[in-house]
């Protein structure tokens, strides 16, 4: 005799059941999310609000920024005319991409001998980073300045460049760092099980994989050593001024709109550049160029 079964039914009262038992929890969620809102709302009405002033009264034709407001451009004409303020900025420029390249080679092949070889001392080294990072920018440019003085090399471009390095440099090695710990090492060995040598391998499978975490330690690099005025202002040469520097200038002798026109300036190009990366960075993965990469030392 041919048995069946039956699937076993639910009790009806078994999802109302749950439901209830849930809802004190949702409630509690409900509650609690318009808190959290307005001080979300809050902080980045803190940090936004200076800068649309800033924006704002770039296009104030009062030299005070007094109302009422009367759109002009006239700053914008006053700052192309502003040659310290230019000259500055290209100064700035120049530096801060020069140390975010190094810091980007130098940080990247550190981060590599942290995981890869120092796997043991891995932990001391990311303390020792960590640590660095907390010391006060002013703290370490007084204290670069004095070892300077002390060893006679004194105040110049390539100290500026050293201490700039030696501040962006531990940002670069932590950000890859975390990015490497989280990968292993299978596809790198299968390239080097194909017959790829260990440079072949690291450009064409760990480079890709590790490339958003590289260009984020770059470009946290540049922005900190663009405004790194405490090590600017101890370790700059005589006569050479950056942009922090030239505003500091400017701040001491009086206010000057063309300040304005160049922090909007600025603001727009580095959100420029950020909407470009961030466009970028979701056309292409990391994961799939590196399974192209191992596709070629396939052959």
């Amino acid at each position: 005799m041919a048995t069946t079964t039956e699937a076993p039914t639910a009790h009806p009262g078994a999802d109302t059941a749950l439901d209830a038992a849930d809802a004190p929890r949702r409630s509690v969620r409900r509650r609690g999310r318009p808190g959290w809102l307005a001080w979300l709302w809050l902080v980045l009405g803190i940090v936004y609000t200076p800068v649309a002033v800033v924006i704002v009264l770039s296009f104030n034709a009062s030299r005070y920024g007094t109302l009422p407001f009367q759109p002009t451009t006239q700053w914008y004409a006053a700052l192309a005319s502003n040659d310290a303020l230019i000259a500055a900025t290209g100064r700035s420029i120049v530096l801060s991409t020069t140390v975010a390249l190094a810091a980007a080679l130098l940080g990247t092949a550190l981060a590599l001998w942290i995981v890869r070889v120092a796997q043991r001392g891995a932990t001391v080294f990311t303390v020792l980073l960590t640590t660095a990072i907390t010391v006060p920018w002013l703290i370490l440019a007084v204290a670069m300045l004095l070892v300077a003085n002390a060893v006679g090399l004194g105040r110049g471009l390539g100290l500026l460049f050293l201490g700039s390095l030696a501040v962006a440099l531990p940002y670069v090695v932590l950000v890859v760092v975390a990015r490497l710990q989280g990968l292993g090492t299978e596809l790198e060995d299968a390239a080097r099980s194909l017959g790829a040598r260990p440079i072949t391998a690291f450009r064409l499978v760990t480079l890709p994989l590790i490339a958003k975490a590289v260009l984020g330690g770059t470009l946290l690099a540049f922005v900190i050593t663009f405004n790194n005025f405490p090590i600017h202002f101890f370790l700059a040469p005589f006569g050479y001024n950056t942009l922090p520097m030239e505003i500091y200038t400017f701040v001491l002798s009086g206010y000057d709109p063309d300040i304005n026109a160049l922090a909007t300036v600025l603001i727009g190009v580095a959100v420029t550049v950020g909407l470009v990366l961030l466009a970028v960075a979701r056309r292409r993965g990391g994961d799939r160029t590196a399974a192209a990469g191992i596709e070629e030392v396939w052959g």
